[in-house]
């Protein structure tokens, strides 16, 4: 047990001294540790924070909540940047159409037939309501198997 434990100070004095002498290495060592613990704090502090702020941005709009956005919230280039500005504008068009799921030039013939309708007193009624706007549009009269 003697001999072992005089050789672990030896071996601590030897190191001591080698650090001694090598001062400009020993200090270079020490800084690219202190930098290297420094980098791995930092992106694993940063990672952290942009978990939180996509989970509070998600949390925070409730689960039925669905957003739709010419930009996304972050653009990691300029060529990102320049495709996104191409997107055309959202609009209320659109999304009256997304939520009939038909397409665009449909949704607003729809949109403009059925506030006819409403003008015309037939807000109560359903899909019948269309037909007899039309029915006053052509002067007709449409039949149903009577």
């Amino acid at each position: 047990m003697r001999i072992h434990l005089s050789s672990t100070w030896e071996s601590f004095r030897v190191a001591i001294a080698s650090l001694r002498s090598n001062k400009l290495r020993t200090a270079l060592t020490l800084v690219g540790i202190v930098v290297g613990v420094a980098a791995v704090i930092a992106v694993v502090t940063i990672i952290k924070g942009l978990d939180q702020t996509v989970a509070s941005t998600f949390s925070s709009q409730g689960s039925t909540v669905f957003t739709v956005a010419k930009r996304p919230l972050i653009i990691t280039s300029r060529e990102d940047f320049i495709k996104t500005n191409r997107r055309r504008d959202v609009t209320a068009d659109d999304a009256f159409a997304k939520q009939l799921g038909v397409p665009v030039l449909l949704a607003n013939v729809t949109q403009q037939v059925y506030q006819m309708a409403r003008a015309a007193g037939f807000n109560k009624e359903d899909g019948s309501a269309v037909i007899k706007v039309f029915e006053r549009l052509a002067g007709v009269r449409v039949g149903g198997g009577e």
